[in-house]
């Protein structure tokens, strides 16, 4: 039987034909499974076996199978799909999911959070993404698929931290810088300084932005968060350089050292190299992930079962591949 190719998205009723093995059939039967089920089974597994060749020894390695729970469950037991090419972040804010997305592309990383099923090989992880009883699926990867992993995540829900390793120093000094900025509108605090109109009100909307952007907040997106804070920090050493006390909250040093940072947070190239070098995202090691439960994105056709027939799968498909 040649497999039928749901678009993207799509979740098709899986009907397979052809006759069973009647050893087989009769020992799953002594599972309580209903002899149609039994037959729908046996023929799925069997298309199965032919074509996910490149799955399948993964599951003999390791003695464990790959899940996904369905938010809305599909309502069959055997099902073929595609995942989506436009899929929505459940935890993750879009746009930190997109620039990680972004991030895995530029790498060249042909499953995305975007356009991959989201499995792991830990039952009890995929259950708690469904709140039916009967959301839970194994899922079986034709041939041809790709895959992506973390090697140091388990279950992973990205923040604006996880997409640089330069987000946390960048933002301990504009928190340093805030500290200090945020007394401007104290007359005594700053009432040795001798600082020109100019100065001061570019002072002041530093500070402003520094108050709304803390921790990259200002709500109008990182990206634009990081080039605002190039451009102000920029603004600030000129206003330094002018007036010694204002220099004392941040070096030269360090603000040139920082810009560096943003410049880099802001070079694609550069940012998706080191996001998937800070963690360790591979498309290699399958069985490993399996093994060690983590989240692992599936890109590519698939055939799910029930969770339903998990003894029919756990003696068929372990014992016999």
């Amino acid at each position: 039987m040649a497999f039928p190719k749901p678009k993207p998205g799509q979740i098709k009723s899986f009907k397979p034909k052809g006759k069973v093995n009647s050893v087989d059939f009769e020992a799953l039967l002594k599972f309580g499974y209903t002899e149609e089920g039994v037959k729908k089974f046996l023929q799925t597994a069997a298309l199965i076996e032919k074509n996910c060749t490149h799955f399948l020894p993964d599951v003999r390695a390791t003695g464990t199978s790959l899940y996904h729970g369905y938010a809305e469950p599909p309502g069959k037991d055997f099902l073929l799909a595609a995942p989506s090419d436009n899929r929505l972040p459940r935890d993750t804010a879009r746009e930190v999911s997109d620039l990680a997305n972004t991030y895995l592309e530029a790498a060249g990383f042909a499953a995305t959070r975007k356009n991959s099923l989201f499995c792991t090989a830990s039952f009890d992880a995929a259950d708690t993404y469904t709140d039916s009883a009967s959301g839970t699926y194994f899922i079986f990867p034709l041939n041809g698929f790709s895959y992506t992993w973390s090697m140091d995540q388990v279950d992973w829900t990205i923040d604006r931290a996880d997409l640089s390793s330069y987000f946390i120093p960048v933002n301990q000094v504009i928190s340093s810088g805030h500290s200090f900025l945020r007394q401007l509108g104290n007359p005594k605090y700053f009432k040795n300084l001798q600082l020109s109109q100019n100065d001061l009100e570019d002072l002041t909307e530093i500070s402003q932005f520094w108050s709304e952007s803390l921790h990259f907040g200002s709500g109008k997106g990182y990206l634009y968060d990081l080039n605002e804070n190039y451009r102000l920090l920029k603004i600030f050493d000129k206003v330094a350089d002018r007036n010694p006390e204002i220099r004392k909250i941040l070096s030269k040093e360090t603000v040139r050292h920082t810009l560096v940072l943003i410049r880099a947070m802001l070079d694609t190239k550069k940012a998706a190299k080191a996001f998937v070098k800070d963690h360790k995202i591979i498309s290699t090691r399958l069985d490993t992930a399996m093994k060690v439960q983590h989240e692992i994105l599936i890109n590519g056709r698939y055939v799910g079962i029930s969770t339903e027939y998990s003894t029919a799968c756990y003696n068929y498909f372990r014992e016999k591949v």
